[in-house]
């Protein structure tokens, strides 16, 4: 819970605690992301996916409507990857405009609504 409210700092200005707003806001995250039962879970006790997740819930406490994500997967294993991309996935159909960068093409087409490929053709150009 700590990680994830932590992502409405930016939000709190001077006040030194987090408000009922707050709170609501990270709890809608960690339900959104299903990790609710981790509220009271130490960081480093989780595994790869589940930090992954909580590090997800954060960005839309401090975000709310437009993710960046660089390599979200990296790390993951096979199972736990596709997963994710299926998180990543409802996020975008629920109205989070979401902008990744993968190497994992095949991954990438099957989630994603718009693809643009950098870096294909003519090395020496």
């Amino acid at each position: 819970m700590e990680v994830v409210i932590s992502g409405c700092l930016g939000k709190c200005g001077f006040r030194p605690f987090y408000g009922k707003n707050e709170k609501n806001k990270a709890l809608e995250a960690m339900k959104k992301m299903n990790i609710s039962d981790l509220a009271s879970m130490c960081y480093r006790e989780l595994s790869g996916g589940q930090r992954q997740r909580v590090l997800l819930a954060r960005s839309l406490c401090a975000a709310g409507k437009i993710l960046f994500l660089d390599e979200p997967v990296a790390g993951l294993d096979p199972d736990s990857s596709s997963e994710f991309y299926g998180v990543i996935k409802e996020l975008n159909d629920s109205g989070v405009t979401v902008i990744m960068i993968s190497h994992d093409t095949g991954e990438a087409l099957k989630y994603s609504s718009r693809v643009l490929e950098l870096g294909k053709g003519n090395k020496n150009a």
